[in-house]
């Protein structure tokens, strides 16, 4: 019997419900999803949230959750899980744990300058934040 979860592609700033398979397949799957070598698992509110371990140089983007403490790095898989810890499918709607998560990427705009008869470009950096944007469901 496969198990719903919510995918969250950080980069693309999308969350989408897939279905996970039962047995071994379910890790390979979240592994593979997610494109980690290394898998981490925190707990937010009767869910887990699966990710790529730690924190990184490099990051193009950072996701907050609310209820959780620590920014997350990478894609994401979230399930939902029982007494005995097993994976089952989230007690959220996928819309309500949509407007839990914060998306936060830089930006770069370019900033042109004159003087002396000359035209440079400098670039100013800003944190922009978004919330993830839910799309149909992937088979």
């Amino acid at each position: 019997m496969s198990v719903t979860a919510y995918f969250l592609k950080a980069f693309d700033r999308t969350l989408q419900s897939v279905s996970l398979p039962d047995g071994k397949a379910q890790i390979e799957t979240i592994i593979r999803l997610i494109g980690c070598k290394q898998l981490d698992i925190a707990k937010v509110d009767g869910h887990f949230v699966f990710c790529e371990r730690g924190l990184a140089d490099g990051m193009p983007c950072v996701t907050v959750i609310d209820g959780y403490l620590e920014p997350i790095a990478g894609n994401l898989i979230i399930t939902g899980t029982d007494e005995d810890e097993e994976i089952i499918n989230p007690s959220a709607p996928i819309q309500a744990f949509a407007e839990r998560i914060t998306l936060v990427h830089p930006v770069i705009d370019p900033v042109f300058l004159t003087g002396s008869g000359s035209r440079r470009c400098r670039f100013h950096l800003r944190m922009h934040d978004c919330r993830p944007t839910v799309i149909a469901k992937l088979n």
